[in-house]
């Protein structure tokens, strides 16, 4: 009897010390794992950007964070996937800033015509502490901008004539993204501005519902938009800002090193993505040319003049404390 009361005190003694033991022992860290939604195929400059995030988010976080990027809006449209990101239902998207606007209106800040003279400058600027103020605001909609992709800028490509200035878009039908400044620039200029899916867009160029379209030279070369439109005009009317935004409430929540490891990753990509473009614009350019592409350089300053009232509307509207730090750091 007292052999098994020695046995029974001795099993609870050691029943108590492993409980005390594991009680201690630190819990297993938790890890995430997010989607990413891309409307552009996988074969293109902004997967190659996606790819280097994904990447480096996982390397930065040890393997705690995975991100699985979605190509050619399988996820849903542009549209419907920030709606999802702002509703917490999708970890990220990278998206054009025009439908960004419809949830986050300060974003047309990065939209106002001939903003920057450039796409290496809009990077410089969009990377600097110039876009804090946009990026907090954005925030309010509970969108967080993790980064800043800059794709070549957007200028005017269509299938009837050359386009050298504002008055040659005299009665063309131009696709342009929802976001009311998109809209009132390419009215600004002469066109018959006119919002439409972006999947449909190529089918819609080739039927003639659009006379043509704007963005950057490498949207139009992956979209295969040279097959159906052969003119492309180098207005870069627009910075093609298309941010990484992700649930503002969930990335607050976040431990700090992986809020810390997101930004970083942004970062980095936004740098990477220079040496890309850089290398890719002559390569689709040659390309383009030999497959009778015609391009045409533009009288910017007309382009300019004809746009000023509406730089100058928005930049009311948005709010100068959200667009001067910008204006003041691309000078």
């Amino acid at each position: 009897m007292r052999d098994k009361a020695i046995a029974k005190g001795i099993i609870c003694g050691v029943c108590a010390a492993l409980l005390v033991l594991f009680s201690y022992a630190p819990a297993p860290a938790q890890t995430y794992e997010w989607k990413l939604s891309e409307s552009n195929p996988v074969r293109s400059e902004p997967g190659l950007f996606n790819e280097f995030f994904a990447q480096r988010v996982g390397e930065l976080t040890g393997g705690k964070v995975k991100i699985k990027v979605y190509y050619g809006a399988a996820l849903g449209s542009e549209k419907d996937c920030v709606g999802m990101v702002q509703m917490g239902t999708l970890g990220f998207t990278r998206i054009g800033a025009g439908n960004v606007a419809p949830f986050a209106p300060e974003i047309q800040a990065v939209l106002l015509p001939y903003l920057f003279d450039d796409r290496r400058e809009a990077n410089r600027v969009l990377r600097s502490d110039a876009s804090r103020p946009l990026t907090e605001a954005i925030a309010k909609h509970d969108l967080r901008v993790i980064s800043w992709n800059l794709e070549e800028d957007r200028s005017i490509f269509n299938g009837v004539r050359p386009i050298q200035k504002p008055a040659d878009l005299k009665g063309l039908k131009i696709r342009v993204p929802s976001a009311k400044i998109q809209i009132e620039t390419l009215a600004a200029v002469g066109a018959s501005a006119t919002p439409g899916p972006w999947p449909e867009l190529y089918t819609a160029l080739k039927t003639g519902v659009f006379d043509g379209a704007e963005n950057g030279v490498n949207v139009y070369f992956f979209s295969r938009f040279q097959e159906v439109n052969k003119y492309f005009s180098n207005t870069r009317h627009f910075s093609n800002v298309c941010p990484v935004v992700m649930n503002n409430t969930v990335f607050e929540k976040l431990p700090n090193e992986i809020k810390d490891a997101l930004v970083q990753a942004g970062k980095e990509a936004m740098i990477y993505q220079e040496g890309v473009y850089d290398r890719g614009r002559w390569e689709w350019v040659d390309q383009l040319k030999a497959a009778g592409v015609k391009f045409n350089d533009v009288d910017i300053e007309a382009f300019k003049k004809a746009v000023k009232p509406v730089f100058e509307k928005f930049k009311k509207e948005i709010g100068p404390d959200l667009v001067e730090p910008l204006e003041k750091a691309a000078k």
